[in-house]
């Protein structure tokens, strides 16, 4: 990981924040604001929300939270410069969300679920008529063909990231693949097109699958699952790996892909957006 995380944030513990943060590009830092808040910013780009919020130990009393939000939060949106701020935590999936009594006025609460993979199941082998080429992404001209398919994706500056963050964010993906072995990119090709991508990253023995898109066109063919399969073949024989984790929409499309390749959910990640007066 490119940053030292408090004891409670650990990959045991928050698998799905642990994820989630080492895959934020490498000028990214995150700081500790007190024991059990972590402040994480992304420097370079301090006008969006996404990447500048607030996590919270699980294990911690939330009902002493509200005022605290409140306080950090403003602290925080006012120092990065945004309009509004996210905050989170992960729960396992035995216990109740408590959020819902400690949103504040006019804040935005989401759910995602952690998947993790209990027995990898791999794509059965696709038919003879299978017409895409899946393979690793092998140049930056070939990773401008991914960021040309991502533009057929439907992002809104709500509860994803804003389409401008989102390319800025995946153009970093590319530069830690190319400067670290723990990276890669993968695509599925129609000719010279890309028409699917997903991104992969590995850290103290886990494997977080990131930024998995199929263009519109495309969907329903079974493309994200071969491409997914064969991107975690990959990775998983790698010496030392030993759990991968994803972090998908509750009942979505990606994550019944992620459940046929052997996922299932293990905790729930909550998120907050709170808008700033």
């Amino acid at each position: 990981m490119k940053f030292s995380p408090p004891a409670w944030l650990t990959p045991e513990s928050c698998p799905g924040l642990w994820t989630e943060l080492n895959s934020l590009p490498a000028d990214s830092v995150i700081s500790v604001g007190a024991h059990d808040i972590v402040c994480v910013s992304t420097p370079e780009r301090p006008d969006f929300w996404v990447g500048n919020y607030l996590l919270f130990d699980p294990a911690r009393d939330l009902s002493l939270y509200p005022w605290l939000c409140e306080e950090w939060c403003l602290r925080f949106g006012t120092m990065a410069g945004v309009g509004r701020v996210c905050f989170a935590t992960e729960f396992s999936l035995a216990k109740a969300s408590p959020w819902q009594h400690f949103v504040p006025e006019g804040g935005l609460i989401e759910v995602a679920d952690v998947l993790a993979l209990q027995m990898f199941c791999p794509a059965p082998a696709a038919a003879e008529d299978f017409p895409y080429r899946i393979a690793p992404v092998a140049s930056a001209a070939e990773f401008e063909k991914v960021i040309e398919a991502a533009e057929d994706m439907d992002f809104t500056d709500g509860g994803s990231a804003p389409w401008d963050f989102t390319v800025w964010r995946m153009r970093e993906y590319w530069r830690s693949v190319c400067e670290q072995p723990d990276a890669a990119w993968w695509a599925a090709w129609d000719g010279a097109e890309v028409v699917a991508y997903a991104g992969l990253f590995r850290d103290s023995g886990m494997v977080s699958v990131q930024e998995v898109g199929t263009c519109p066109a495309y969907r329903r063919q079974g493309i994200a699952l071969h491409l997914c399969s064969a991107m975690l073949t990959a990775a998983l024989a790698v010496p030392g790996v030993r759990q991968c984790i994803q972090v998908a929409e509750p009942d979505g499309a990606g994550e019944r892909v992620y459940q046929r390749l052997g996922f299932a959910p293990v905790n729930a990640m909550l998120s907050v957006v709170l808008p700033l007066a």
